[in-house]
């Protein structure tokens, strides 16, 4: 619940095609739908090529919007946005599938992923960054500043034998893509609901927010790999986050903004964790058991950033 940070809902039990994969899909050449699945299609793959690339130099971001079809959340946002007061709102959130979860989804015309193919990667980070800022065009007539997230559960398995890619790669990739978008009234982030070197992501610059399952991850595999880079992630993430204070917020919240140093406390977002989503019944979180409560209040006191869609 976060009622200074909106965000769009992707409705993939409505549509096979606001799944986070499909609903990037449009404007990407060599990618259609059929039955309900994502089809790899290399007909005319040099006229292909040509016209998407004339669209990305060219900056058509018109051609790579994502329609009502592919995201019905959205354009009901958005009109949303336009009929409410925005007063008390701090910043938009928009996301979109990361280019490296894309290309893990997607198989060639022999059953591999072209995540391994040089030309259609490249071809992935350049359209999923026009859709990117097809989105921030859309939504800056807001006057709003904009957190953009790119999610990765892909990542979430990498240095495993289930993930055969090298960890340059991953950086160079994220690199280019958030550069492209990122902008003085833009904050980038990356959400990775499993585990993963998180150092891919603190290492990035142009990356101002990283999300990930701080409950189940932080306090064993995460926290040595956050804490080694402390001093990058929490100062990127303090010198945009000490101007936000939410006015209601959860227990959990309140408890780690009252016990945690300031500087520290002004940067904390905590969300939904992937999959859960409120119902239609709205209400205020009850007071937990002493035993639930003392166990998340523990687990709260290592949270940064918890999961954000």
């Amino acid at each position: 619940y976060t009622p200074e940070i909106p965000f769009w809902p992707q409705l993939p039990k409505r549509d096979a095609r606001e799944a986070m994969v499909a609903q990037a899909s449009e404007g990407l050449p060599f990618i259609k739908i059929k039955d309900k699945e994502l089809i790899f299609d290399d007909e005319d793959k040099e006229k292909k090529l040509e016209i998407f690339y004339d669209k990305v130099i060219n900056k058509d971001i018109d051609y790579f919007k994502i329609s009502e079809d592919f995201a019905c959340g959205l354009w009901s946002f958005y009109r949303r946005l336009d009929k409410v007061s925005l007063e008390n709102i701090r910043f938009i959130k928009c996301q979109l599938c990361g280019p490296f979860t894309f290309a893990a989804s997607v198989n060639d015309n022999e059953g591999k992923v072209i995540l391994h193919d040089k030309i259609l990667l490249q071809v992935v980070l350049k359209g999923l960054a026009e859709k990117a800022l097809w989105q921030i065009n859309l939504f800056k007539k807001f006057n709003k500043p904009i957190i953009f997230f790119f999610d990765e559960p892909y990542l979430g398995c990498f240095g495993s034998a289930y993930t055969p890619i090298n960890r340059e790669d991953v950086v160079s990739g994220l690199t280019e893509l958030t550069q492209e978008i990122k902008s003085e009234n833009v904050l980038v982030g990356v959400h990775c609901c499993g585990n993963t070197d998180w150092s891919i992501f603190t290492d990035i610059k142009t990356i101002d927010i990283i999300s990930f399952d701080a409950f189940s991850f932080l306090d064993k595999e995460a926290k040595p790999s956050v804490a080694s880079n402390a001093s990058i992630s929490f100062k990127r993430l303090i010198d945009f986050f000490t101007v936000v204070k939410f006015v209601k917020s959860p227990p959990t919240q309140r408890w780690l903004i009252k016990n945690t140093p300031a500087r520290i406390a002004s940067c904390v977002i905590t969300s939904w964790a992937c999959f859960l989503v409120p119902t239609k019944r709205i209400f205020l979180p009850r007071e937990a058991k002493s035993f639930t409560k003392s166990r998340a209040l523990f687990k709260a006191s290592a949270v940064f950033s918890k999961s954000m869609i």
